[in-house]
């Protein structure tokens, strides 16, 4: 009887679900790929300089290039298409959705974590960004959420 009440309802998705799968898949995926396409298509070297001016305080003194910046709106647009089907697949209860969305979490505290360690002045940023990926590595490893996704 204990177990039966720790036990989610198989049938209702529990709100967390909802939530992170929403955010991975509207704001964080669809909405950030629109955003970077759009930059990325209409980004010339004419309006680099306004946009270069505008990044100043945020490259920290380093070197950005035009082709960099472009190339960047590229890998990001990538990682918003993986957090696109990845929240896409939480929302329609898929394990495959759930192993990616962890071992994608995963991949990216490793690489803020290897940022922070190659360039100390990334530290800040690194440690503000990596709480929205352990807040689903933690979510989505509880036993609970587990069982949802995997009856």
């Amino acid at each position: 009887m204990e177990e039966q009440k720790k036990a989610l309802d198989p049938k209702k998705r529990p709100l967390g679900v909802t939530i992170l799968g929403g955010i991975n898949c509207f704001i964080l995926g669809g909405a950030v790929f629109l955003l970077s396409i759009l930059v990325y298509i209409n980004l010339n070297p004419e309006s680099w300089e306004a946009v270069l001016e505008m990044l100043k305080e945020k490259a920290q003194g380093l070197p950005l290039e035009y082709a960099q910046f472009k190339n960047s709106l590229l890998v990001q647009a990538t990682i918003a298409a993986i957090y696109a089907v990845s929240g896409a697949g939480l929302l329609l209860r898929k394990e495959w959705a759930r192993k990616l969305t962890l071992y994608f979490s995963f991949a990216m505290v490793l690489f803020l974590f290897i940022s922070a360690l190659t360039n100390p002045r990334f530290i800040t940023q690194a440690v503000a960004q990596v709480f929205y990926p352990a807040i689903l590595i933690i979510y989505f490893t509880n036993k609970k959420v587990e069982s949802y996704f995997k009856t």
